[in-house]
């Protein structure tokens, strides 16, 4: 990865952590953003004291360089984004949800360590709860927090064909690189890539000793500012309307029904999708997931997407008008547009599923899916247990 150019403020400070930085992992490669927003049973116990006066902040851009052109607005834009999700509720409760392994502090090797060197103050030590030998989210909140108003800088970089998103040290500056932050989204991506690198000026480091299945400060801070966007763009999605209002406009057109990602699917449609899945294992084949595709005139299709034994898809289409009364919803299946007799006969049980009785239409929440989807379901309206749920989609 390309260094980052030196200022003369980050010289003296490079100079003294140039050794200890050969153990730590800062660099963030090239790897979607985690959806790591998950209840894992953290510890709620008071982390070490912090100084925390405010449950607000705000960024103050000191320095800027990059190879974009008129790209100072945009990152104006994208600070304004992470001090509004840093200075919600929603963020200080979720991100005290989680504890971290002490491989996350980088005060584990450097007790010693100031920062005040370049300015900041003194923000990396006594991370490392006394009690639980842990980095508490209390005390990852109160380090985000600490200052009402936060300099910091920001670098961004040509990308060369190994270039991660960027990297960052202790109270230096932030290195950006520049392949992701050239389309339309550019102002998200790069709140959500600031979001991650705060967190390495403040002392939280990637370590490759990290013991597995333990999480990570930076990635999980990310994954939590990113669940909270994508929800509060949800919310301006549904504005105020009800899920059959909300069929078949932007965000709505598709329901995908994958019951590797969704947990809670009823026993009874998760009886109906086995007896169909085990019909195309016993024939050498795979069926992946469903999903619906609402069509106007309230016409739906059922979608099988299968995987055959060379290791090709294909889809199979089932056609169904659907009727509506107030919130209430019937199927009736028409027929199929591509199916042969003997994927008719293999998909009987989860076609039946849909017809013969009606449903209630509505959002759901609550429910074991992929973090920050809008969910759809269908209740069965006579058998409440009986209920099938999926991930909204264009």
């Amino acid at each position: 990865m390309k260094k980052p150019k030196k200022t003369s403020y980050g010289k003296l400070f490079l100079s003294i952590i140039g050794i200890v930085s050969v153990c730590l992992i800062w660099a963030c490669q090239k790897h979607f953003i985690e959806n790591t927003e998950v209840d894992t049973g953290a510890s709620t116990k008071p982390g070490p004291a912090r100084v925390l006066d405010h449950k607000t902040m705000r960024f103050n851009l000191i320095e800027f360089e990059s190879v974009i052109p008129n790209f100072a607005d945009s990152a104006d834009k994208a600070l304004d984004i992470v001090a509004d999700v840093f200075s919600s509720q929603e963020f200080k409760d979720s991100i005290y949800k989680y504890d971290f392994h002490s491989t996350n502090a980088w005060s584990l090797y450097t007790q010693q360590h100031s920062c005040q060197v370049s300015g900041y103050g003194n923000r990396i030590l006594n991370k490392i709860d006394s009690v639980t030998g842990r980095v508490l989210g209390s005390t990852v909140y109160a380090d985000l927090m600490a200052d009402s108003v936060a300099d910091i800088r920001l670098h961004i970089l040509a990308s060369s064909g190994s270039s991660g998103y960027g990297s960052a040290v202790p109270c230096g500056y932030i290195v950006s690189y520049d392949w992701f932050l050239q389309g339309t989204d550019a102002v998200y991506q790069y709140a959500l890539n600031i979001s991650h690198e705060f967190c390495h000026t403040l002392g939280y480091m990637h370590d490759s000793t990290r013991p597995a299945g333990e999480i990570d400060v930076a990635y999980t801070v990310a994954g939590i500012v990113k669940n909270i966007l994508q929800r509060r763009k949800n919310e301006e999605l549904i504005n105020g309307r009800s899920f059959l209002q909300c069929l078949r406009t932007t965000g709505f057109n598709y329901m995908y029904v994958k019951p590797n990602q969704l947990a809670g699917l009823s026993p009874a449609f998760m009886t109906a999708y086995d007896t169909v899945a085990n019909q195309y294992t016993a024939s050498g084949q795979s069926l992946k997931y469903i999903y619906l595709k609402f069509e106007p005139g309230n016409k739906v299709k059922l979608n099988f997407y299968v995987i055959n034994s060379s290791g090709a898809y294909y889809i199979l289409n089932f056609e169904y008008n659907m009727t509506i009364n107030n919130n209430v919803v019937t199927f009736t299946y028409t027929g199929s547009t591509n199916a042969n007799s003997a994927n008719v006969t293999k998909t009987t049980a989860l076609r039946n599923y849909f017809t013969g009785t009606s449903f209630t239409a509505d959002f759901m929440t609550n429910v074991s899916a992929p973090a920050s989807s809008i969910i759809g379901s269908f209740t069965d309206v006579a058998n409440s247990s009986s209920f099938v749920y999926g991930v909204m989609a264009d």
